[in-house]
């Protein structure tokens, strides 16, 4: 699906999707929120839905971002980890939709690295978690951001806003 979805332009070509599907935190938190497709025409493929997917949720993590920047607090980098930052496409993604490059771990299935290494500090194999994290941040893969994308984000992101604005009565 990331093929597909890296061959569809930015913004879908006019499907958006709502990622609310268990309510929403972003772009405002409303529980009773619900997940919507919006734009679709037949012309539209799965190429199409995968974008929007990827899109949709990008946009939720953008309004995150933009509510800590507006809280005056400096975010230098994203760190990608988990099963999406293997997908190239999808941290390419988030890097040009924020302007900010993305990190992604040398490990990036960090839940049984995180458990390990409380246990390694509960068993005095390491003297504090710290000095544990510090290795896991050897060798970062860096994706920067590619600013000629950017515009074209920034209206699909706007259309995301305008699209949960009008759909908020319905929730």
């Amino acid at each position: 699906l990331d093929a597909e979805a890296a061959a569809t332009p930015p913004g879908a070509d006019g499907v958006t999707f709502v990622p609310a599907l268990s309510g929403a935190m972003a772009p405002e938190w409303v529980a009773t929120a619900r997940g919507a497709f919006y734009g679709l025409t037949p012309s539209h493929g799965r190429g199409h839905m995968a974008r929007a997917v990827l899109e949709g949720t990008a946009f939720a993590m953008r309004d995150v971002l933009e509510r800590v920047w507006s809280l005056g607090v400096r975010v230098d980098a994203i760190r990608a980890v988990g099963g999406g930052a293997k997908s190239a496409f999808w941290t390419q993604l988030r890097a040009d939709l924020t302007g900010i490059p993305v990190e992604i771990a040398r490990h990036v299935d960090t839940s049984p690295i995180g458990a390990a290494m409380l246990a390694s500090v509960a068993a005095g194999l390491s003297s504090d978690l710290g000095q544990s994290a510090a290795k896991l941040n050897e060798g970062l893969k860096v994706v920067h951001p590619e600013p000629s994308k950017k515009p074209a984000y920034d209206a699909a992101y706007e259309k995301y806003h305008q699209l949960f604005k009008h759909l908020r009565p319905l929730f």
